[in-house]
């Protein structure tokens, strides 16, 4: 084993204030669910909940079905970012530097979905002239604006940097905690939230911002933050709604482990003589008993030597063949009250299959995507109009007047042919007119623009229609 260094001294958790640990830990818990990195997790859990000698035996837990991710995912795409939103009021400079934002933004979106909230750092680049990073919170420190309780004052990034020619936690600190005398700087991190050495020059050199860089056109400071939440529950990472999703998806693994162990358990029974001790046996202590377990598959035959004072055994049979469905059925209902936490209910969902064992992929239909899209509409552009501004001023560029229309998801071919038949019925009811049936299948337009609209398409038809045959006159 080499020397131990700086980062093997101390936990990440430790470099928190102890009010924050409880958020960073389960926020990290849940983003390695989300991001299906889950082995260490699920070790930890299945000794837990299984006991350690029967987690032993059973192996690594079967990570495939992730209801987690499946959900986070199927909210997410489309979802507001798999099209570019279109900006409207800027010119093509700031639309081209705001497009690797919307690629990011698709993953932030997924994370948003599966932590509650996410951030997004907008900084200068010297090849591309601005980059985008989206960071998940168990990685950030921030202490509200006492005014906004959902806007930073103070924001701090736990990174790795090396100091010295020694890799050291560092908090990148904006602070606007003094509003006429803004601060950035690059520290190092020390336990209980502890701020250290002010290590900018040392990391930066010749390239350390001299004052605080980033003030929009009047000169206020600002800090190039934004943070995408699922909610709006005035909580700057939302992180308390929906955190104990993340434990039911490994819950929801280990109930799919065992029921793809009662899949090969019903291949056949296990065959044990009674009345003997099986050779090779392992006697092991919990709470107070001595618990024999014997290593077998289905359709093995166990074989014993007699106990002292048997003269004869007796052959048995163990093992239920008729556990699977029930295994299978319990493990979906369970996957799908995760769902249900989540905000997505059963309704909503469809499934690859009736049976419920080849219907386990959580699929949702686009109608409840689009739902899903306009209520968090708000929340999207809460996030984004603000990269814009920053964006707009890291380039000396006026984003006033800028807005942003996110597309709106497609509708399948059964949607679409439903749609029209309900327009038609309508219309030849008389509840919908011409411009009405124009402006639903053209949101954007006003009723004025779409009384034009529908008055071109008809003079159009018109000219485009062949002119009557006049019969001659005899």
């Amino acid at each position: 084993m080499g020397p131990m260094n700086e980062l093997s001294l101390v936990s990440v958790l430790d470099l928190f204030p102890p009010h924050e640990r409880e958020r960073v830990r389960l926020t990290s818990q849940r983003y390695a669910v989300a991001m299906e990195d889950v082995d260490d997790l699920l070790e930890l859990h299945a000794a837990d909940f299984l006991g350690p000698d029967r987690a032993k035996r059973w192996g690594r837990i079967d990570s495939s079905l992730n209801a987690l991710a499946m959900v986070s995912h199927s909210l997410s795409n489309p979802g507001h970012y798999s099209r570019a939103p279109t900006l409207t009021g800027v010119g093509p400079e700031l639309s081209d530097a705001m497009a690797p934002l919307w690629t990011k933004s698709q993953h932030a979106e997924y994370l948003t979905y599966a932590l509650g909230a996410v951030a997004l750092h907008v900084e200068t680049d010297p090849v591309d002239r601005v980059a985008f990073v989206v960071v998940p919170p168990h990685t950030l420190w921030a202490d509200p604006d006492p005014a906004r309780s959902d806007r930073p004052m103070v924001m701090r990034r736990l990174l790795i940097r090396t100091v010295s020619g020694k890799p050291r936690y560092t908090w990148d600190i904006w602070d606007l905690s003094d509003r006429e005398n803004p601060t950035y700087g690059i520290h190092l991190a020390e336990r209980d939230g502890k701020i250290g050495e002010n290590v900018t020059a040392a990391v930066m050199g010749s390239d350390a911002p001299t004052g605080y860089a980033w003030r929009d056109p009047t000169g206020a400071p600002y800090i190039p933050w934004a943070v995408h939440r699922t909610w709006d529950v005035g909580d700057l990472w939302n992180w308390q709604r929906g955190r104990g999703v993340a434990r039911g998806a490994v819950q929801s693994m280990i109930y799919w482990t065992a029921a793809g162990r009662a899949a090969i358990a019903s291949t056949g029974k296990v065959a044990l003589v009674v009345g003997a001790k099986p050779r090779g046996s392992n006697i092991v202590e919990r709470d107070g008993s001595g618990i024999l377990t014997i290593d077998v598959d289905a359709g093995d035959i166990a074989f014993l030597d007699l106990d002292e004072g048997v003269q004869s055994a007796t052959i048995t049979e163990i093992g239920d063949v008729d556990t699977l469905g029930v295994l299978g059925e319990f493990a979906v209902m369970y996957q799908g009250q995760i769902q249900v936490s989540t905000g997505v209910m059963p309704t909503d969902a469809t499934r690859a299959s009736a049976n419920p064992m080849s219907g386990s992929a959580i699929s949702l239909s686009n109608q409840t995507k689009r739902d899903e899209q306009l209520r968090a509409n708000p929340l999207r552009r809460a996030a984004d109009l603000p990269l814009v501004h920053m964006t707009a001023w890291l380039l000396d560029l006026d984003p006033s007047g800028v807005g942003i229309v996110y597309h709106e998801i497609g509708r399948s071919p059964d949607e679409e042919r439903q749609s029209r038949e309900a327009t038609d019925w309508e219309k030849a009811a008389g509840l919908l007119s011409s411009v009405d049936v124009m402006m639903r299948y053209r949101p954007g337009l006003t009723r004025e623009q779409a009384i034009a609209e529908v008055r071109r398409v008809r003079e159009e038809e018109a000219s485009l229609s062949p002119a009557p045959v006049v019969p001659p006159t005899p």
